[in-house]
């Protein structure tokens, strides 16, 4: 499989592709079409169903305006639209940097809780490469951000775009995993777009009165009872969990607007601290850069904990295309 997420070019989907399903907070249906998009244009969210005021949305960092339990964009109008994380994954490893994303509800439709049927069909109608160079975003600079024993963290990297996660739910019984990867589109593919979201049995009616997961079932997501998934099937990986916190973390990354060339670090990572990470990846011209393509070994990489003593930094704003 060639690893378009790597290409020297823009690309753009070669022909229009279409979904339909709920939202998993929601519980709406929305119907959703991907069109090709030309050079320069990024990734453009377009609520259809709304005529009376500016309904797109472009993907960039200024556009994250709620970041918990999903990640939900916005303009200045006011429109929105949730839970964008899996499909901006899929496109962004699938190297589509061009897209108009038509949507008529305000929440993406969860599918079956991973970015598998996303990048199958992204997959299948293919990439089509345009005349424009691309130009890659690189970590410079250390960037971290600490909650507590949770911590994110970009560092520089001559490798492109790889990983390490960790995360544990002692108090559901759930041990530590760990995930550790270099991403290509076919790794992606693999190893990470195909696991779901995860929740425990604990906290649903919970979520549920707080207007959260009203679409969420075993049939889109991952459900824990003492430790033990619900779900019929059982897992797709034994370290299904931290897979999907590091599709996540793709997911969160691509409203960046380019492909990364860094390495992310998160232990216990969610949507929130992403973003603060984003914010402050921005906060110091010094902290990153436009390059083109450039692809090398890995020498070293920082040690996570020698960050530790770093603090996070407040946000410039970087301008949206």
């Amino acid at each position: 499989m060639q690893d378009v997420f790597a290409s020297s070019f823009q690309g753009t989907v070669r022909e229009p592709l279409s979904f339909e399903g709920i939202g998993t907070h929601s519980g709406c249906l929305a119907h959703l079409v991907i069109k090709p998009a030309a050079e320069g244009t990024g990734l453009v969210f377009v609520r259809t169903d709304i005529t009376d005021k500016e309904n797109h949305i472009a993907v960039c960092p200024q556009a994250i305006k709620e970041s918990s339990l999903c990640t939900t964009l916005g303009n200045k109008a006011g429109v929105y639209v949730r839970t964008t994380e899996h499909l901006l994954a899929a496109l962004l490893l699938q190297g589509i940097d061009n897209a108009h994303i038509e949507i008529d509800a305000e929440e993406v439709p969860i599918l079956d809780g991973s970015a598998l049927a996303y990048t199958q069909a992204l997959q299948k109608v293919g990439r089509k490469m345009q005349k424009e160079t691309r130009r890659f975003l690189v970590v410079k600079r250390p960037v971290e951000v600490r909650e507590g024993e949770r911590r994110v963290a970009l560092l520089p990297s001559s490798l492109g775009l790889s990983l390490t996660v960790h995360c544990a739910y002692q108090e559901y019984q759930v041990p530590r995993q760990s995930y550790v990867g270099v991403m290509t589109t076919e790794v992606f593919a693999r190893d990470i777009a195909p696991a779901r979201s995860f929740g425990f049995f604990q906290n649903i009616e919970d979520l549920r009165v707080r207007g959260l997961a009203c679409g969420s079932s075993l049939d889109n997501a991952v459900v824990f009872s003492e430790g033990k998934p619900l779900n019929t099937e059982g897992l797709r990986f034994p370290d299904e969990i931290v897979r999907h916190k590091a599709l996540d973390m793709l997911g969160d990354l691509a409203t960046l607007g380019a492909p990364l060339t860094a390495h992310f670090l998160g232990n216990y990572p969610g949507h929130t601290l992403n973003a603060q990470l984003i914010a402050a990846l921005f906060a110091h011209a010094e902290n990153w850069a436009w390059e083109s393509p450039l692809r090398k070994p890995m020498t070293s990489v920082i040690p996570f904990t020698s960050l530790s003593r770093r603090r996070p930094s407040r946000c410039a704003a970087l301008t949206c295309r």
